[in-house]
């Protein structure tokens, strides 16, 4: 038997910190906690399904991170380190319901060291270290078809917001990419 009281409080409660965390950036609106309001649904939808408590909370720790970033990534063009820190306790979290591959963390970290060595090369920055983090962080016990998967994606989103503007953040491609392959693919 679920505990549908113990989820209800947490939701609840997970509200109550978004507000408090876009109040902190300076980000409190309505279409912001509409947009928090949503993302958190497909985790309460996803419990309803078959989840138990710790893996709801794990996937709305990674809802809150990723609005978080989204959302002060878009504003400021920095990716919060307090959403990289909520992002690493969500995966921790959720680490007991996936087989442990490390093929796509070693794979990501080795790119990441090609770029690092690229941007020092041409002295230019080529991706900022936020979204490297990001990349590393997310592709943690990920096979390497899904990281793959996770560039591809992240990098249609990219394409699809520079279209519309000419100076992006590419956090919330790589976060909304991530989220598709969490949530809708698994």
């Amino acid at each position: 038997m679920k505990n549908i009281y113990l989820v209800i409080i947490i939701y609840l409660f997970s509200i109550y910190y978004i507000i408090q965390l876009l109040k902190i950036y300076k980000l409190l609106n309505y279409k912001n906690i509409i947009l928090y309001i949503l993302l958190s649904l497909i985790c309460l939808e996803k419990y309803l399904l078959n989840y138990d408590e710790i893996r709801y909370l794990s996937n709305l720790l990674l809802v809150i991170s990723s609005a978080l970033i989204i959302l002060v990534d878009i504003k400021e063009m920095i990716i919060p380190s307090f959403g990289i820190i909520l992002l690493i306790m969500s995966r921790l979290m959720n680490i007991k319901y996936h087989e442990i591959d490390y093929s796509g963390f070693i794979f990501i970290a080795f790119l990441i060291v090609i770029i690092l060595l690229i941007s020092l090369i041409m002295k230019k920055e080529l991706m900022g270290f936020g979204d490297l983090k990001l990349y590393l962080i997310m592709s943690f016990s990920m096979s390497i078809i899904k990281v793959n998967v996770l560039l591809i994606i992240s990098a249609l989103f990219g394409l699809l917001f520079t279209i519309k503007n000419k100076k992006i953040p590419f956090g919330p491609g790589i976060v909304l990419s991530y989220l598709i392959l969490n949530f809708m693919i698994n």
